[in-house]
């Protein structure tokens, strides 16, 4: 999981230095592993974030090599999506 972390991360260039970035799939993956409140508070915002932009499969596929895809952890993720990423049903 974090050799894919270190792979899809990208260099950005901060206060004159290079610094590795990871991509916002990557950080959501490894914060669902750890799963601490304050990482859930961190996904919800990286969902609201970055709305219609993620790869929500390369997410899931991702956690299918760490853990089942009806882990409670991946069930909450459903509902984050629904609550924070995904537009609203048409009313």
């Amino acid at each position: 999981c974090y050799k894919h972390v270190v792979e899809n991360a990208t260099t950005e260039l901060w206060l004159g230095t290079n610094i590795r970035v990871a991509a916002p799939e990557s950080l959501i993956l490894t914060k669902l592993i750890a799963f601490r409140g304050q990482d859930q508070l961190d996904i919800e915002n990286l969902l609201e974030a970055n709305r219609g932009q993620l790869d929500i499969e390369l997410i899931r596929r991702d956690w299918l090599t760490l853990g089942e895809s009806d882990d409670a952890r991946m069930n909450w993720f459903d509902g984050m999506l629904a609550r924070f990423y995904l537009p609203p049903p048409p009313s």
